[in-house]
């Protein structure tokens, strides 16, 4: 199992500040392991885990775009309809 260093696993995969990858630590978004010399480390599972977090989130937010643009195009044709239809 490959073990990254905080700042590899930070800034080259996760693209966060270590400050808040240890925010994330001590709030237990994202728990770090700790070698017998109690450094931390973190794993290639717990990055698929997280990346997949973030799919699924992606995945939510473009169902909500969708509704919403698919209410928007139906008020957009009644606008029109009222509009072509004159006063009523």
């Amino acid at each position: 199992m490959k073990q990254y260093k905080p700042k590899e696993f930070s800034e080259m995969l996760l693209n966060v500040s270590v400050k808040t990858l240890r925010r994330w630590d001590n709030q237990g978004v994202l728990p770090a392991y700790q070698n017998p010399k109690g450094r931390r480390y973190y794993t290639e599972e717990q990055y698929k885990e997280y990346m997949g977090m973030k799919e699924e989130l992606v995945q939510d937010l473009i169902s909500i775009i969708h509704v919403f643009s698919c209410r928007i195009y139906e008020l957009r044709k009644y606008k029109k309809k009222m509009s072509e239809d004159g006063d009523l």
